[in-house]
């Protein structure tokens, strides 16, 4: 790429706008949340479709992530063109580069290129044998694209309710699972493609707890549309007693 500017030409003043707009000024965010906020010079007056701007993260976000700058207005950060940030997109300390879009923040550089969804809170599930999602356990994925899944699940199915756990996508899907359970009689990969599911069962020993970790790796092509992968998970034997999916369990998914 050339340009036809010579030593000692003058600068028109937009083009030294366009200049100071491309090349990515930087600041350092200080807020400790994912209102990300940062300060600049030259100041700019107003945000421009292909502004650049560079930052620091002081903290990593935890969900939706928005950036201003010089009190311009709260913009979202995208990453792949339209999708949110999820749980550590972005890390401590971590420079993060953005381009302004006319409407949002598009992030173009990234710490790793695995992403990681962590359950905040135990979630229960009482005389409920139907699959509904889990509350945390999901993420947006883009069409036309292969991805790597890891499920880490920590769980119990109290008095002979048991557990069951579920891929809801009609995407095209592979999966191994393994696991550690105890006081179970059984666990069996279900025909996977009933309802859309792929799934594990976990049989309860008569009435007993059944307490087990589960780890389900799964690899999903995507076609023609976009949509949402969730976990699913439910009781296998419809009990008044508490089958639980543990904070901390995990989602993590990348693209190949």
């Amino acid at each position: 790429m050339g340009y036809n500017k010579l030593a000692g030409d003058l600068l028109t003043a937009a083009e030294l706008n366009s200049f100071y707009s491309s090349s990515g000024l930087y600041g350092t965010s200080s807020t400790g949340n994912d209102s990300y906020a940062i300060t600049v010079t030259p100041v700019p007056n107003a945000y421009s479709a292909g502004d650049r701007y560079t930052f620091k993260a002081d903290v990593a976000n935890t969900g939706v992530a928005t950036l201003n700058v010089n009190g311009l207005g709260a913009k979202t950060i995208k990453k792949d063109g339209s999708v949110d940030l999820v749980t550590n997109d972005i890390v401590a300390n971590q420079v993060i580069t953005v381009v302004y879009d006319g409407t949002h923040f598009q992030i173009l550089s990234f710490q790793s290129g695995w992403s990681m969804i962590k359950k905040a809170a135990n979630e229960d599930k009482i005389s409920n044998t139907t699959y509904t999602n889990d509350s945390a356990l999901q993420f947006s994925y883009l069409a036309n694209t292969t991805y790597l899944i890891r499920i880490r699940l920590k769980f119990t199915g109290a008095n002979g309710a048991g557990f069951r756990a579920g891929l809801n996508t009609t995407q095209a899907v592979s999966f191994l699972f393994s696991g550690f359970f105890s006081n179970y009689s059984s666990n069996a990969l279900s025909d996977p493609t009933s309802n859309n599911h792929v799934h594990v069962v976990v049989n309860r020993d008569s009435n007993a707890t059944v307490v087990g970790h589960l780890d389900i790796d799964v690899t999903m092509t995507t076609g023609a549309n976009a949509g949402t992968f969730s976990l699913q998970w439910a009781q296998e034997y419809n009990r008044p007693y508490n089958t639980t999916v543990y904070l901390g369990s995990t989602l993590e998914y990348t693209k190949l």
